[in-house]
């Protein structure tokens, strides 16, 4: 008759380790398993929720081009905190823009509240003052950056402001140029933009990028593109990773047809300045880098 092999327990009880009976020994070994369950189950969990964005964005836009080639572009931003990491990061909120090319009023501003109550922000909590650039010892005199302080913010609360823009960028005449990009590092959960414009004003339009999608429709006098955003993945930024404009969805909007049309604006508005010691706005330079980039994205059949 073959011989049984031992029990780890029995073995146990031998070497004078254990003195429990068999029953206990199968309960204290069913609760071992239950306990390594349960944090396996929580290691997960605590690894997908590292994974889920700390808030929500939802951007609801609208900018009307006139005639004379000016914009005005009214948006609403609500943003939802789900994590005390994002508290940190919401509080304090900064718009960036060039008084030269355009300038930026916050409409309203307030916090609704998880109970439904809304906080409206103190006017002393929005002001404007310059911008750094980021640079030591350097400076840019249009530069400046609109500071929104949220009061009191807590997980549920919803931040929100609606402000508008007044677009007047007149570096190049007789020229309109708009640009945006959806980084995957933000937390969209819905991206509206309706853009209008007389039906006289040639644009052309450039979207691309997973989720985004473009409508147009024309009536006698007017043209209306409609962009709708529903961000499939989000992730957040890597350190070292390429430019957001090389990766991420983007809408460009110009009336500049091609680098050709780009480099004759450009010309035509240096004509009659003296070269003998240029004097540059800086943040024009930068500008009319990005504007350069942005053209070069733009593909033929894209004219709509």
């Amino acid at each position: 008759m073959p011989v049984r092999a031992p029990h780890h327990h029995e073995a146990l009880e031998k070497a004078g380790h254990l003195r429990l009976p068999i029953a206990h020994w199968d309960i204290a070994m069913n609760i071992s398993r239950i306990v390594i369950g349960l944090w396996l189950v929580l290691a997960m969990a605590s690894a997908a929720y590292a994974d889920t964005p700390a808030y929500s964005t939802a951007v609801d836009s609208r900018m009307t081009i006139n005639t004379d080639l000016t914009a005005i572009q009214e948006t609403t931003v609500r943003q939802t905190v789900l994590k005390e990491s994002a508290i940190r990061i919401l509080g304090q909120q900064s718009l960036s823009f060039a008084e030269s090319i355009s300038t930026i009023e916050i409409v309203e501003a307030f916090t609704q509240k998880v109970d439904g109550r809304r906080l409206a922000l103190d006017p002393g909590n929005i002001f404007t003052r310059d911008a750094a650039t980021g640079l030591n010892a350097v400076y840019q005199r249009d530069a400046k950056v609109t500071t929104l302080i949220f009061p009191d913010v807590q997980v549920g609360d919803t931040l929100v402001y609606f402000s508008r823009t007044y677009r007047h960028d007149r570096r190049i005449s007789g020229h309109f140029s708009f640009a945006s990009v959806l980084a995957r590092s933000v937390p969209y959960s819905s991206f509206h933009l309706t853009v209008e414009a007389p039906k006289s004003v040639e644009l052309t339009l450039h979207a691309s990028g997973e989720g985004l999608t473009h409508e147009a429709s024309t009536s006698s006098d007017a043209q209306l593109h409609t962009f709708n955003y529903e961000q499939k993945a989000w992730s957040p930024e890597e350190p070292g990773a390429v430019s957001v404009w090389d990766r991420d969805p983007q809408i460009v909007i110009t009336t500049f047809k091609s680098m050709r049309d780009l480099g004759a604006g450009y010309w035509a508005s240096m004509q009659g300045r003296t070269s003998s010691r240029p004097k540059f706005n800086c943040s024009q330079t930068k500008s009319q880098r990005i504007l350069r980039a942005n053209v070069l994205r733009l593909k033929p059949s894209s004219t709509g």
